[in-house]
């Protein structure tokens, strides 16, 4: 009997000792296929590889996150996207649902809410971490 076949996922944060520690908690789950530090980079190793899972952080050089997904749905990719962030913002989060990220969370979160995010965004779910605010009135 043959196993599954396990997602095929990618890394974008331009800072390489965060890019490396998620790469050392999600290599076990999945096949961490490439870790890029820029929009640019992002938007190229997307359309080349066509990863099932995309874990973006919004701060990156050349142009953000949100761009890049803006980009990658222009491109009809159907990878599922996650966005990281420093920033526990509603607006931010509610701007990057907008631009097509099927998930947002705070990059001080738990790495298992990560794991779980992950999880809920390849089963067609929408994740949004429960650390943000509630929005104001």
């Amino acid at each position: 009997m043959t196993e599954p076949a396990r997602l095929r996922l990618v890394l974008a944060d331009d800072h390489a000792i965060v890019a490396r520690g998620l790469f050392l908690l999600l290599k076990d789950s999945y096949d961490v296929v490439g870790i890029v530090g820029d929009g640019p980079a992002l938007v190229e190793f997307a359309a080349e590889h066509r990863p099932d899972v995309i874990v973006a952080d919004i701060s990156m050089p050349g142009f953000d996150g949100l761009t890049a997904v803006r980009k990658i749905r222009a491109m009809g990719l159907p990878s599922r996207i996650v966005m990281l962030t420093m920033y526990a913002d509603p607006d931010l989060a509610r701007e990057a649902i907008a631009a097509g990220a099927n998930g947002f969370v705070i990059k001080h979160a738990a790495g298992d809410e990560l794991i779980r995010a992950i999880i809920a965004v390849c089963q067609g779910e929408t994740y949004l971490t429960p650390l943000l605010p509630p929005p104001q009135s």
